[in-house]
């Protein structure tokens, strides 16, 4: 396939990511009036890459899903490459429109198209929140239009409720929150609609495993969150979520508390060898997630940010196809796959860029009103 001139490309990456049983097809080119460059490598397992690079512009990233070859269908980039004010998109990628035939089954499901959504779902640190913990004040604004225009703009954050309301107060923010991500679920008037929590035995050996670790532990138990330990990572803690004091209150004592969630905070060496060898006796009686490096998170089985999502849209009458949402890191990867649109940030790591229908700029870059942009102005 072929980039004629008319095609001309910008941006300064564009990924075209070939179904597995279509890596042996390789006689791709390209080629644009500034002289971009096509080649075929492997860029994640079991995956095919055709990147392109092009001489002017921004970084982004274009994803189509080409058709396994039986079907004798084939994606065709100069229909399909569109320009945009916020990058490259696919206007017929797997999960954009209703192909008849078959094509990769994790690309399988169909979504509207975005004129058609109702709610958007913004993840926190990392994606709204700059490096200095604060919104970005392009990606707040944004958010602002998209909910004057009628839509509901939700956090969903692994956070406690207690830090997103400042959060969505600066933001100028009225909607619901997916908070604890996705175990604690609150409408648009602080209601709870859901609030799920570890059972007592897989808190008490969780606690137990971080104790005889040392691990900094946080317990959340609703709107509360309590340490086992004070110092340097309570003090970095309190940092990044904005919290005042936070009660110091012993291992000993959080089987007093129920937990919604319980978290682990360490040097990234530390928290790799706490998710190797986290307690198994019960079983898999948990969900492990992953916020940020520095971070493991153990929450109720079958709860996560896109389960907590699910059930706040079907309390508001919302379909998976009418909701966008948007991420940077592994625990909004359940959230994206769910979304009928998935934005994902530029500082991600790659193996989540592979859910996204669109990749934005960074955090810094208020990349959430690149993808807002992309949903008011398609």
């Amino acid at each position: 396939m072929s980039l004629g001139a008319r095609n001309r490309c910008d941006v300064a990456h564009a990924d075209d990511f070939i179904h597995p049983k279509n890596i042996d097809a390789v006689g791709f080119s390209a080629q644009t009036e500034n002289h971009g460059l096509a080649v075929l490598s492997m860029r994640n397992p079991g995956f095919a890459g055709l990147n392109f690079r092009a001489g002017n512009g921004v970084l982004t990233h274009f994803r189509s899903a080409a058709l396994p070859r039986k079907t004798h269908c084939w994606h065709r980039p100069p229909q399909s490459l569109r320009p945009h004010a916020t990058g490259f998109h696919s206007s017929c990628a797997g999960r954009r429109t209703g192909w008849d035939c078959a094509h990769p089954a994790h690309w399988g499901r169909m979504s509207a198209s975005v004129s058609s959504l109702r709610l958007i779902a913004v993840d926190c640190d990392g994606t709204l929140l700059t490096h200095a913990r604060v919104p970005h004040p392009d990606s707040a604004a944004a958010l602002r239009r998209a909910q004057e225009a009628g839509i509901v703009v939700v956090l969903a954050s692994g956070r406690a409720p207690s830090t997103m309301t400042p959060i969505a107060r600066q933001c100028g923010l009225t909607g619901p929150t997916v908070s604890c991500n996705g175990a604690f679920v609150m409408d648009a008037e602080g209601a709870t609609i859901a609030h799920f929590h570890l059972e007592d035995a897989i808190r008490d050996e969780l606690v137990r495993f971080g104790q005889a670790r040392a691990l900094h532990t946080n317990l959340y138990s609703g709107s509360q969150v309590l340490m086992s330990t004070g110092g340097e990572f309570a003090q970095e803690y309190q940092r990044r979520t904005g919290l005042g004091p936070v009660p110091v209150v012993g291992y000993e004592a959080m089987s007093q508390h129920t937990a919604t969630k319980l978290l682990y905070f360490d040097h990234p060496p530390v928290i790799e060898d706490a998710v190797a060898n986290a307690p198994g006796s019960h079983g898999v009686d948990y969900e492990l997630v992953r916020s940020e490096a520095d971070y493991v998170e153990f929450l109720p089985l079958g709860i996560h940010k896109g389960r907590g999502l699910q059930i706040l849209c079907e309390s508001l009458g919302i379909q998976a196809h009418e909701v966008a949402a948007i991420g940077d890191y592994f625990n909004d990867k359940e959230m994206l796959e769910w979304a009928g649109y998935a934005g994902v940030m530029g500082g991600a790591p790659d193996p989540l860029k592979l859910v996204a229908d669109i990749v934005v700029g960074t955090n810094d870059e208020g990349g959430v009103a690149n993808f807002v942009e992309s949903i008011l102005n398609p």
